[in-house]
């Protein structure tokens, strides 16, 4: 068993050759699955038949602001809606990503006075992302 710190790491979204990199604005970045269990079913025998199991995920997390024409924010009211690949490296070090593909959806601009402006992101996952090794 081996835990690990979460960065240096880094978050790409973007088809191949034109890779958005965002990871010098996050903050904090979470794959997070949720599961939606059907109700179980009773049976003649007297046993049950356990629900159906599903899973949906999101990728969510918090990023400084950051309003340029190539910024996280105007990146996200740019792209809302469109489905893109991501890339998801927690730790260099480790070589592992997660990979699949996010549905982007606009983020919050401004914030408290006199504070760095950040922002939370939830993008839906479509399908169920893929765990890899990091490599050439």
């Amino acid at each position: 068993m081996e835990s690990y710190t979460v960065g240096p790491g880094s978050l790409v979204f973007g088809d191949p050759g034109s890779p958005q990199e965002m990871a010098a604005q996050i903050t904090k970045a979470t794959l997070v699955p949720k599961v939606d269990t059907g109700d179980d079913i009773p049976v003649l025998s007297g046993g049950v038949v356990s629900g159906e199991r599903t899973y949906t995920w999101t990728l969510s997390g918090e990023f400084l602001q950051d309003l340029a024409d190539t910024g996280i924010t105007t990146w996200t009211y740019d792209n809302a809606g469109v489905s893109l690949p991501f890339t998801y490296v927690p730790n260099s070090a480790k070589a592992r990503h997660v990979a699949g593909t996010i549905i982007v959806d606009p983020t919050t601009i401004g914030g408290d006075v006199k504070s760095k402006a950040r922002s939370d992101f939830e993008f839906s996952v479509v399908g169920t992302p893929a765990i890899g090794d990091v490599g050439p």
